[in-house]
């Protein structure tokens, strides 16, 4: 996302047991090395720094020392001292067999200790030791350790599998959203197929009719609902796994799991992990044609996808898959193992989370048809390569405990679970602004076939409930363009007050306001219309206001690129137009 603030890093510890032979742990108080200042280590290069299962033949590795905690395997440089406070707040501790040395570092270790971006955290002497970032949330981290603990197997202290934990993750977010958030859909809808995937591992799945099953789903609460990338099927591949005039009839008596791609399967597991029964996948649940035009039934369910996103109880993306037969499940980084002074070994997660990189840029949204079911989705959970992030109005949470505050700028909107409601108190000129950008960025999308170019922005068009008095189009026979009708100014005068530029009548009257993407560039002469606005009552162009986009041509022929934005009286602009290319 433009100008979105990059994660900081974290990890979530898990004690795993020692595998250094007790004869080999160090007892009693530290080596006067150990004891003496360490050198500082920062959070993130402490996390990146592979520290793997080497220690497993009953040979300690020399460790680097953080604070009494060593660490085995550790490749660490050193950075600039930290300031005199942060020493203070971080000082060493001496181990002791005594109990009061006991409960002194006890205490020590319960108290979160502020290092670079992370505190590093121990509750007591036999717990696990975890590393959480400064911008965690607390009451999510400490449900989340719990779970964690309970998920540990005791033989071998590490996760049953990362998947359990990426699961349990999921719910917790679900829970605590629900109970204190409102990106919830308020009404209750269905879409006209489900996919019933049940609540167990069976591999058999059923297709259903939502109108024929209505006493079934009248106290459902909700069904999930998948965005994913298509690729590039081959008609085998469609034939397959796609819902067909030849299969649906078959699928509505149940279908095998077998029968779907991986990506599809994924899907089903999560949709099961997170307690939930009905999972919505367009591939199955619309129709579809192998070769040829498109069927009656997509040209029906392609224009409801206002109400299927925008009413799912949560929707999940792919985005690190790029087509349907790459899953999106096993794209995860390999367990990092660390040792520390006693001893044990603890489990870390993953330690980087770009929110740009893995999902702004990734693949999946660079679709069309994505950039409407992402934003009109109320809660959305990303898969990335890397991690799994939870994206709603209120934030973006990654799994590994970071958290995002949406920016103050266009992206504001873009993640607003109500979406439109902010745009509607932002102001015109933040608002025709949004617009712009959305069909900018809409019309830079990919999409496979270009007749869709129109019903696949069709479900946010109509939640914005924008009039059909704009002078902005989609070139349907090119993919990147968008066709405007261009006009003049005529009969005014501009003056500059503050940072903004008025438009004035001849009796200096105000009649209009612009603004400058670049403050110190005020020279165009055209403008593109992009809404009106009036009353019922209103007949004259006098009393008609243009919501406007300043634009001006550059060398090739009839294409314009945008200076700035305003808003004007209807009688300053041209009625004759002339068409060109928006670049």
């Amino acid at each position: 996302m433009a100008g979105s603030a990059t994660l900081r890093t974290t990890a979530t510890g898990l004690r795993a047991p020692a595998t250094v032979p007790a004869s080999k742990r160090k007892r009693g108080r530290p080596s006067k090395a150990a004891s003496s200042s360490p050198k500082q280590t920062s959070g993130r290069e402490l996390i990146s720094q592979k520290a793997g299962n080497d220690s497993s033949d009953g040979e300690e590795d020399e460790g680097t020392t953080l604070h009494g905690i060593s660490l085995a395997s550790a490749r660490s440089r050193s950075v600039k001292a930290a300031s005199a406070k942060r020493k203070r707040k971080m000082a060493k501790f001496q181990r002791e067999d005594s109990e009061e040395g006991q409960e002194e570092i006890n205490n020590f270790l319960h108290q979160a200790r502020s290092f670079g971006d992370f505190f590093i955290e121990r509750i007591n002497i036999q717990s696990s030791m975890a590393l959480w970032s400064s911008e965690t949330d607390d009451n999510l981290r400490s449900n989340y350790f719990i779970n964690i603990q309970h998920l540990c197997k005791k033989s071998s202290g590490t996760p049953v599998t990362e998947r359990s934990l990426y699961f349990a993750l999921l719910r917790q977010w679900l829970q605590e959203y629900n109970k204190s958030h409102r990106c919830k859909p308020k009404a209750q809808f269905w879409p006209t197929r489900v996919i019933f995937v049940g609540d167990s591992d069976s591999a058999e799945l059923e297709l259903w009719v939502s109108e024929s099953k209505k006493a079934q789903l009248s106290d459902v609460d909700g069904y999930v609902a998948l965005s994913h990338c298509w690729g590039l099927p081959t008609k085998t591949e469609k034939e397959q796994f796609c819902t067909t005039q030849e299969n649906y009839r078959h699928r509505l008596k149940g279908f095998s799991m077998d029968d779907l791609p991986k990506t599809f399967k994924d899907a089903v597991e999560v949709t099961r992990a997170l307690g939930k029964q009905y999972l919505w996948i367009d591939t199955v649940c619309i129709i579809q044609s192998i070769e040829g035009a498109d069927t009656n039934d997509w040209k029906i369910e392609a224009r409801r996808m206002e109400q299927v996103f925008g009413s799912a109880y949560c929707t999940i993306t792919t985005s690190s898959a790029e087509d349907w037969t790459k899953g999106f499940l096993e794209w995860r980084p390999s367990p990092r193992f660390i040792q520390d002074a006693f001893g044990q070994w603890t489990y870390f997660g993953s330690d980087t989370a770009d929110y740009t990189k893995d999902i702004d840029a990734a693949r999946l949204n660079q679709r069309a048809w994505v950039l409407q079911e992402r934003v009109l989705s109320h809660r959305t959970i990303h898969f990335t390569e890397s991690h799994a992030f939870w994206e709603c109005g209120d934030a973006v949470r990654c799994e590994n405990f970071t958290k995002m505050k949406s920016p103050p700028g266009r992206e504001h909107f873009l993640v607003d679970p109500e979406f439109p409601s902010r745009l509607y108190i932002s102001g015109y000129s933040r608002t025709i602004d949004f617009i712009y950008f959305l069909f900018e960025k809409y019309a830079q999308s990919g999409l496979t076939a270009k007749s869709d170019r129109v019903v696949a922005i069709s479900g946010l068009v109509k939640r914005m409930e924008l009039p059909a008095t704009g002078d902005l189009r989609f070139d349907t026979e090119q993919e990147r363009v968008l066709l405007v009708q261009v006009r003049a100014f005529q009969n005014y005068t501009m003056v500059q007050k503050d940072s903004e530029y008025t438009i004035l009548d001849k009796d200096s009257v105000i009649v209009g306001g612009l603004s400058f993407d670049i403050p110190t560039y005020i020279h165009f002469q055209h403008c593109v219309v992009i809404g009106m606005q009036w009353t019922p009552a209103q007949v004259e162009d006098t009393e008609k206001t243009y919501h406007i986009l300043l634009v001006r041509k550059i060398r090739f022929e009839n294409q314009y690129e945008r200076v700035g934005l305003g808003e004007i009286e209807a009688h300053y602009v041209s009625e004759d137009c002339w068409k060109g290319e928006l670049c």
